[in-house]
């Protein structure tokens, strides 16, 4: 594969006009417009904009059967026809989604009855649930090494277009909207078409691996119980007990849980208050300045260690952004910023996360994504729907003589450094080390879990490895940390270490880059 077709590759990755380039550039976009539908509706933008008010407390309650839904259908969404069929109920969903919006605009939001302001807000709703869980389903098979650039770019790239939507206002940035929706759920199924060609003129060999799975779109094979021959990863490890998995899955989707709690506590407050209003000068230079790492990113002109420490700093800088933008009248909207802030920090730190956990999890793409973007819709929809139906919240906090924009921004500011601190430590623990990320980014294939596109038939020694030090050696050579081989293999980081110096002396080497050159000469 050519290096300059993924992130990652001799930079932090610019896309070349390849095949491959082409489909990393329509992930970018098709997420980065579906971020921007998004954070309109969050930040009440969408509802200034259109003149119809999006917030429905009773969508929310109707929206959380679509999230159960969707998690119920997670393990059978696997299969390339399947995700085709995803992609066009989403596009059709957009549709009418577009519809319902120009015929409630065309009666008046006031005349307008109220089961068609309902409808309204949950297909709006339904459907941005649905497209950002298609565009995460994307960003799992692009891979970890992959994840800071484009994690950079889609999110930059959403945050300019929402900005310079904010300066222009009325029927310019309805269009932009109409538009980013449109052409999200449009690359969604166009995606899905292809891949679903490419899988019919395919038959998957035996022992292939992942690599094949992953780019026709079938689910794995790999069953909870073992990580054996059949193992996504394409290794011969040792049987894992599903004990193991459950706890690993139970701790990862419990934190996007307790994150759909957090968001929903500050989207309920903002609720109650005034809608954030835009300085256009402001906003439109700050959308300028969104646009600048995007293009960096977009470009590979940022290092693999560059791309990381973009991807770190973005909540940060997405503050400064967004509340320059907004600073026309600060005391207005508070709420909304922080809403459209905490989103904001979420979605960075899912996206560089993703690929990485998918991996520790050991699940199939489709249904990991599934499952980690309805988990934590299935806990923020119930909650936003009984905080604002009932008030019990801005209740309780003028009981204690707390103001609502103090809890809201410190609820905030709290999410943002956890989301900062959480990406630090992935960047230090889980994702490879900036030399392989040099040298091997570009040759993952889209979806490969750890090591199926490192080849150690051909180097000395290699036949006297065990079958678990082949499993490390796999990983190792990538340059991951002990700590992420251990949570992969499902090992302690003392054990890695002790496999490490038995393959060091097998394979006649002294370090981690000594090994990883190895492998890259002779594999």
């Amino acid at each position: 594969m050519d290096s300059g077709m993924r992130f990652g590759a001799v930079r932090s990755g610019g896309m070349r006009l390849t095949g491959e380039g082409r489909r990393t550039a329509a992930v970018v976009c098709g997420k980065a417009s579906a971020l921007v539908v998004l954070f309109a509706s969050l930040s009440s933008q969408l509802s200034s904009i259109v003149g119809i008010e999006y917030f429905n407390s009773e969508s929310f309650l109707v929206c959380l059967a679509v999230a159960v839904a969707a998690a119920c259908l997670a393990p059978a969404l696997d299969g390339a026809r399947v995700r085709f069929a995803a992609s066009v109920f989403v596009l059709l969903s957009s549709l009418v989604w577009l519809t319902l919006m120009v015929l409630v605009q065309g009666v008046g939001a006031s005349a307008a009855p109220s089961w068609a302001l309902m409808a309204y807000a949950f297909v709006g709703r339904s459907t941005t649930l649905l497209v950002n869980i298609e565009w995460n389903y994307r960003f799992v098979r692009e891979g970890s090494p992959s994840a800071p650039g484009l994690t950079c770019a889609a999110v930059f790239l959403s945050l300019a277009v929402f900005l310079a939507a904010a300066a222009v206002g009325g029927f310019v940035a309805q269009t932009v909207l109409m538009g980013c929706i449109l052409v999200s759920s449009v690359l969604a199924a166009v995606i899905g078409c292809l891949e679903w060609r490419a899988h019919r003129t395919e038959e998957p060999s035996v022992g292939e691996g992942s690599r094949l799975v992953a780019n026709s779109g079938e689910a794995d094979a790999a069953t909870p119980t073992a990580v054996g021959v059949e193992s996504r990863r394409g290794r011969t490890s040792h049987p894992v007990s599903a004990e193991s998995h459950a706890v690993v899955r139970a701790l990862y989707f419990g934190s996007r849980a307790l994150y759909g709690v957090a968001l929903a506590l500050i989207v309920s407050l903002a609720s109650i208050g005034g809608g954030a209003i835009a300085s256009p000068g402001l906003a439109a230079c700050m959308a300028l300045l969104a646009a600048v790492p995007c293009a960096f990113s977009w470009l590979g002109l940022l290092t693999v260690r560059g791309a990381r420490a973009a991807a770190i700093a973005t909540p940060v800088i997405t503050t400064l952004l967004v509340v320059t933008s907004f600073w026309q009248e600060p005391a207005a909207g508070v709420l909304c910023q922080a809403a459209l802030l905490a989103e904001v920090c979420w979605t960075t730190q899912n996206l560089f996360q993703l690929a990485s956990y998918r991996d520790i999890c050991d699940m199939a793409p489709a249904r990991f994504a599934t499952l980690d973007y309805a988990a934590q819709m299935v806990t923020y929809y119930p909650v936003v729907w009984a905080l604002t139906s009932s008030g019990a919240l801005s209740a309780y906090l003028s009981a204690r003589g707390v103001q609502p924009q103090t809890f809201g921004v410190c609820c905030c500011a709290a999410l943002m450094a956890f989301c900062v601190c959480a990406m630090a430590r992935h960047a230090v623990k889980y994702l490879p080390s900036t030399q392989a990320g040099r040298m091997m980014g570009a040759c993952r294939t889209a979806g490969e879990g750890p090591g199926e596109s490192v080849d150690f038939s051909h180097v000395a020694g290699v036949q006297m490895l065990t079958p678990r030090e082949r499993d490390v050696l796999t990983l190792m050579a990538q340059g991951y940390s002990r700590s992420y081989i251990g949570k992969v293999l499902y090992i302690s980081p003392d054990t890695v270490k002790v496999h490490g110096r038995h393959i060091y002396a097998k394979l006649g080497v002294t370090s981690k880059d000594e090994l990883i050159a190895l492998c890259r000469r002779e594999g």
